[in-house]
């Protein structure tokens, strides 16, 4: 088990990316793509959701955004293909940039 505080594990060595999730809102998006992070060994350190409607549909959509601390060894090509994989069965458009 990791003792340390969050600020001493933002301090290590990690690489930090932004991630925002755009989809047809349906229950499991968010564990999908935080149990995809979490098999990288990710940390997430902010997350926030939100459904609304869409304008001329009237169907429902949602959005995430969240960022997170992963360990020194995950690329951002490493990162996106492991969310590229929570897309496809989603159906979700998933974005990753570094923080």
């Amino acid at each position: 088990k990791d003792t340390r505080s969050p600020a001493a594990h933002r301090a290590g060595r990690v690489r930090s990316y932004e991630i925002t999730v755009h989809a047809l809102d349906h229950p499991g998006i968010v564990h999908a793509v935080t149990d995809t992070l979490r098999r990288l060994g990710g940390n997430v350190v902010s997350l926030s959701t939100s459904a609304y409607q869409a304008a001329v549909t009237g169907a429902p959509l949602f959005e995430m955004n969240l960022s997170a601390d992963f360990p020194a060894e995950v690329t951002a090509a490493r990162l996106r293909d492991a969310l590229g994989q929570v897309s496809e069965t989603a159906n979700a458009d998933v974005e990753v940039r570094p923080a």
